[in-house]
């Protein structure tokens, strides 16, 4: 305060006054000027070291991102000596060695003899991956000049459980160990229920920043409807029979369970029920079900809001979200945001409807297989005829998963075409944009030659071969300059009525199904019950 120079403040209470983020009422003058001084240094030092509430947990702003590679699903009995090399060295004219490796789910499958791996066995797998120097993955991500960024979300068997969820334990533990295998600096973000954070790179003052968003979709996610039973058994046999009967369970769930959602939901009266809903099926399913549904979150409140804030505070050109599991698949199959349709709608709202809607690619893992997803309307049929003017809503999920195994392998492989050829309506463009062998993901951003002029840039997302390298999927180069601008054309904005019919995985196509089932079963109860009773064996018996 001036007057304190001069020791003659007045002896009445002095008005607030605001010093770097902090408020000093000053009561009663008469306090040495020396004493307020040493307050206005401790308050200007502490105001420039604290970090606003929406602060990135990690940036990298001398950094100008070109290059990612991603993937998931790494076994390392099955892991073969060239992949690491070849992703590392899949260079083109176009395409230069990546900056930065994102995990996208399954890291590791710990060799547990019990259905949740422990702390020792997740921290011998990760140690493992990052030593073995026959697979070579510890000696590509430390001895690259300059070194990659290695980040990630962990998804159920990095978790310690098949199809995990919140109830697994030592919750705080398994997050410090995957923090320890991608090495992140401190201080890390262990100071949340959740492995999410957070990552900026380039220039704040430039159009050339990426915000990378890594989501936890296992410490807070609910059970399925009807709980899986993948994580029940130690053995390799009944692990996979309970892994298949898991994604019987899931099918089951989708093909009925929202039958009783629409008959409550009803859309005469603002409800969200499509088909289904002038169907008197009351009764079919549990109804516990639908209570399961309403009340089940995937990311739980705290991450929402964070992510939320994450979103609306960005100054980047370009949305990168990890999620382990797919958002937008209609494969009632596997896990899925799908499964939980109140979280799956509150996310789209959130990047289609949200306060500031950039560039968005989702990158997705788990399925072991890749694969173009888009929130195409209900309806369409992955070839866009019935989508119009949301072809390029913004917002593609990109899956890449199975660095080492694919969905044709196994005890089930058999129905992995049928199924990706059965549910697609999810598709972006094409049906035919999956793979279905052993893969990884390449991001290459294009800035342009003029810094300032950075919106007219593209980013193409590719699908490589994880025998060849070769280059089996493309989006072709997406503008970044068309989603700043869809405020600009009111036939690219989404309404919520529209969003509400972005095809759903739970969509009671079992429903006649089931009916016939009902109708067979009751058929032939009828004729066992003749064949068993006839008209003329009672006539007898009564002679």
């Amino acid at each position: 305060l001036p007057c304190l120079e001069k020791r003659q403040c007045p002896e009445a209470e002095v008005d607030a006054r605001t010093t770097g983020f902090r408020t000093v009422r000053v009561a009663h003058a008469r306090i040495s000027s020396s004493f307020w001084r040493l307050l206005l240094l401790f308050l200007l030092l502490t105001s420039s070291h604290t970090r606003p509430v929406h602060a990135v947990d990690y940036d990298y702003p001398d950094i100008t991102l070109t290059d990612i590679a991603f993937g998931s699903c790494h076994k390392m009995k099955r892991a073969q000596p060239h992949l690491w090399p070849m992703i590392f060295q899949n260079t083109t004219s176009t395409t230069a060695s990546p900056q930065a490796w994102l995990w996208t789910g399954d890291a590791i499958y710990p060799q547990s003899q019990l259905p949740l791996a422990t702390l020792d066995e997740l921290r011998q797998a990760y140690e493992d991956l990052k030593t073995n120097t026959t697979i070579g993955y510890g000696r590509f991500v430390t001895q690259q000049q300059p070194p990659p960024l290695v980040l990630g979300s962990w998804d159920d068997h990095d978790y310690g459980a098949n199809d995990g969820g919140h109830e697994v334990s030592q919750q705080p533990e398994r997050a410090q160990l995957f923090y320890d295998f991608l090495d992140l600096p401190h201080p890390r973000p262990t100071d949340r229920n959740g492995t999410y954070y957070s990552v900026t790179v380039g220039s704040h003052d430039s159009q050339r920043q990426v915000k990378l968003i890594f989501l936890d979709t296992r410490w807070h996610r609910s059970p399925h409807c009807i709980p899986s039973v993948a994580s029940w058994f130690s053995w390799s046999i009944p692990r996979l029979l309970a892994a298949g009967v898991a994604c019987g369970t899931r099918w089951i769930s989708a093909g009925l369970v929202p039958v009783v959602v629409f008959l409550v939901d009803p859309p005469l009266v603002g409800g969200r029920g499509r088909v289904w809903d002038t169907m008197d099926i009351a009764g079919l399913v549990p109804t516990w079900c639908t209570a399961k549904q309403a009340t089940a979150t995937v990311l739980g409140n705290d991450q929402w809001q964070w992510l939320e804030n994450e979103i609306a505070t960005s100054t980047a050109s370009l949305h990168i979200i990890v999620s382990s599991i797919q958002v937008l698949s209609t494969n009632p199959a596997m896990e899925g945001w799908g499964h939980y349709p109140q979280e799956r709608d509150k996310l789209l709202h959130l990047l289609l409807q949200g306060p500031r809607r950039v560039r968005t690619l989702l990158l997705s893992g788990d399925v072991h297989h890749g694969e173009f997803l888009h929130p195409n309307l209900d309806g369409g049929n992955g070839n866009q005829d019935n989508n119009h003017h949301h072809d390029d809503s913004g917002v593609l999920e990109i899956t890449s998963s199975g660095l080492t195994h694919s969905c044709t392998k196994g005890l089930f492989g058999i129905l992995c075409v049928p199924l990706l050829t059965w549910f697609r309506s999810h598709r972006w463009r094409s049906v035919r944009h999956y793979y279905v062998q052993r893969n990884f993901g390449r991001i290459h951003i294009d800035w342009g030659n003029d810094e300032e002029e950075a919106l007219s840039s593209f980013v193409t997302v590719t699908i490589h071969s994880a025998e060849t390298g070769e280059e089996v999927l493309t989006t072709g180069p997406l503008s970044l300059d068309d989603i700043h601008n869809n405020h600009h054309d009111p036939n690219k904005e989404w309404t919520t009525a529209e969003i509400a019919q972005i095809v759903p995985c739970l969509n009671g196509h079992l429903i006649h199904v089931a009916y016939g089932v009902m109708v067979v079963v009751a058929f032939l109860a009828m004729y066992y019950r003749g064949t068993r009773n006839p008209r003329g064996n009672h006539k007898s018996k009564r002679q």
